[in-house]
């Protein structure tokens, strides 16, 4: 990067993973679980906690690919707050 990409020329590596690690490890099952479609029609839900943008996407179990389908361009979907006390981790 130093030698590729202009403001990188003083650049040093501070830290890396010493391994590859699992991206999802922890899942939560709330009162609502959000479905492809609400993700793919951008849904706004009214007592949302938080907006995505990120497009749906789904690694195949046996490694054979995966599925990415964006969201609406300019566009975002929000994950509810639901009831607190129905909120599982896995």
């Amino acid at each position: 990067m130093r030698d590729n990409i202009p403001g990188f020329e003083n650049s040093v590596m501070l830290m890396s993973g010493t391994q590859i690690g699992v991206r999802e490890s922890r899942r939560i099952i709330g009162e609502y679980v959000l479905t492809t479609e609400d993700i793919l029609s951008a849904k706004k839900f009214e007592d949302s906690i938080a907006r995505g943008t990120y497009p749906l996407d789904i690694h195949s179990p046996d490694g054979k690919g995966s599925y990415l389908k964006d969201i609406p361009y300019g566009d975002y979907c929000t994950i509810p707050y639901g009831h607190p006390s129905r909120i599982l981790l896995m």
